[in-house]
C-alpha cells in the first residue's frame, strides 16, 4: 500500500503544484490586466486632453473670425446707408433741378 500512497502523495504535490501555477498565472495576469487599464487610461486622457485643446484653439479662431466678419459686415451697412443718403439727396438735386426748382 505504501505504493498507493506514494501515488497519491505524488498526485496531489501534483494538483497542489498545478492550482499554485495557476494562481501565480492569475495574479501575474491580473497585474498585467491593471497595468494596462492605467496605460489606456492614461492615453484616453491625453487624447482627450489633445482633442479639448484643439477645439478650445478652433473655437477661438471661428469666434475671431466671426467677430471679424460682424465688423466688416457692420462697415459695410454703414457704408451702403451712407451711399444711399447720397444717392437720395443727389437723386433729390437732379429731380429740383431738372424741373427748375433751385433751393
Amino acid at each position: 500500500m505504501s505504493i498507493f500512497n506514494w501515488i497519491k502523495d505524488i498526485e496531489e504535490t501534483y494538483d497542489e503544484l498545478i492550482k499554485k501555477a495557476q494562481d501565480e498565472n492569475e495574479s501575474e495576469l491580473n497585474k498585467l490586466k491593471k497595468q494596462e487599464e492605467i496605460s489606456l487610461n492614461q492615453t484616453l486622457d491625453e487624447k482627450r486632453n489633445f482633442i479639448e485643446r484643439v477645439l478650445n484653439e478652433l473655437k477661438q479662431d471661428i469666434d475671431f473670425k466671426i467677430s471679424n466678419f460682424k465688423q466688416k459686415i457692420d462697415k459695410e451697412i454703414e457704408k451702403t446707408k451712407k451711399d444711399y443718403k447720397n444717392n437720395q439727396d443727389q437723386i433729390i438735386k437732379q429731380v429740383l433741378s431738372d424741373i427748375g426748382v433751385d433751393f
